[in-house]
């Protein structure tokens, strides 16, 4: 079996370096992970934007060096700057959680210990509480629905959110859809299923209510006690994208992959302010020119990682679920958005997207 997984990821991370990410060969990161390791190791500082010698920037993030979602787009990054600044920008990416965990990134883009990172939301929700808005449920139709809103109206009040707090975001893209897993013994083909499961949740009191109002019995966990609880039946199912379910191996004590999208995890490309002063005007307009470039390309790798994903969990066995009515779980759910009125605006725009 080991033999067999290691096979599938090496060739999952290459279909997503070759096709799904332009054919890119720097190095890169791994799948989106909810917690990270510690620090153990001290960012370099800046060069002088006037002195003619390269600057340095510090790009930290969690995951691994390859074939991840945030590994391979801040390769994408990294090469395109450094190819458009012609070497006088040089993008230092320091992988898998050694610069600290997520929420110290944060907390180093606040004070410019570390110039750029990307992160899941759910980390930046404290600094942007509008980003919750994501966790309502059904609330998108499909990826195009996402990117329109983050574009627009929705995206521009989160950046400003985020802004306010001394956190500049440079790009708004995904981890991807979440979806249910279950074991074996706890199936589920329809919404009568969702009755009773104890299914672990993110400490999100909206995502709780989600799944409170299917039936289920909604369990808040820390996510590094998550693969023993689902081992031991603490807890029967949980929730997450294709990739980190396959990433971090929950595939092998919930084999039941269900197709439920029921809700969309954003992430974010942060830039600390600090870098505006360790960088010339010109090499300034660089960072946010191939930032925008980089934009389409991030969003169609958070598509393309769940691909593989997904296939990768079938080639292993894993049963696929896509018959349940997402209209009769949506009417369902429709009590949440009556407990949280204060996400009512940014609710209105998003479903004006769709008429």
């Amino acid at each position: 079996m080991k033999k067999k997984l290691l096979s599938v990821l090496l060739a999952a991370a290459m279909i997503l370096a070759l096709a799904a990410c332009g054919g890119k060969d720097s190095s890169g990161g791994g799948a989106p992970a909810s917690d990270s390791g510690s620090a153990s190791t001290t960012a370099p500082s800046g060069g002088d934007a006037g002195s003619g010698e390269a600057v340095h920037l510090t790009l930290a993030h969690a995951d691994a060096a390859d074939g991840s979602l945030f590994g391979e787009c801040t390769k994408i990054f990294k090469e395109k700057v450094e190819a458009a600044s012609g070497g006088s920008i040089i993008i230092d990416i320091f992988p898998n959680g050694q610069l600290g965990t997520v929420s110290e990134y944060v907390t180093g883009i606040q004070n410019g210990t570390i110039d750029l990172a990307p992160a899941v939301t759910s980390f930046v929700a404290n600094f942007c509480p509008n980003v919750s808005v994501f966790e309502m449920p059904f609330l998108f139709e499909d990826h195009d629905h996402v990117w329109e809103s983050l574009d627009g109206s929705v995206g521009e009040t989160l950046s400003k959110d985020l802004t306010d707090n001394n956190i500049i975001p440079l790009i708004w893209w995904g981890i991807g859809f979440r979806n249910v897993t279950t074991s074996e013994s706890h199936p589920v083909n329809s919404l009568a299923d969702f009755k009773g499961l104890r299914i672990r949740t993110m400490q999100s009191v909206i995502q709780q209510s989600l799944f409170q109002a299917l039936g289920a019995d909604a369990v808040p966990m820390d996510w590094g006690e998550l693969y023993t609880a689902l081992q031991q039946g603490t807890v029967d199912s949980e929730e997450n994208p294709y990739t980190q379910v396959f990433s971090s191996n929950i595939w092998e004590v919930n084999p039941v992959i269900v197709q439920t999208e029921h809700e969309f995890s954003p992430s974010v490309f942060m830039m600390s302010p600090t870098v505006e002063g360790k960088l010339s005007a010109e090499q300034l307009d660089v960072i946010y020119k191939c930032a925008e470039e980089c934009k389409p390309l991030f969003r169609q790798c958070t598509i393309d990682i769940n691909n593989n994903a997904l296939k990768s969990l079938q080639d292993n066995g894993c049963t696929f679920v896509d018959t349940l009515d997402k209209t009769e779980l949506q009417a369902a759910t429709m009590s949440v958005y009556d407990q949280y009125p204060e996400y009512a605006d940014l609710v209105a725009a998003i479903r004006a997207l769709r008429g």
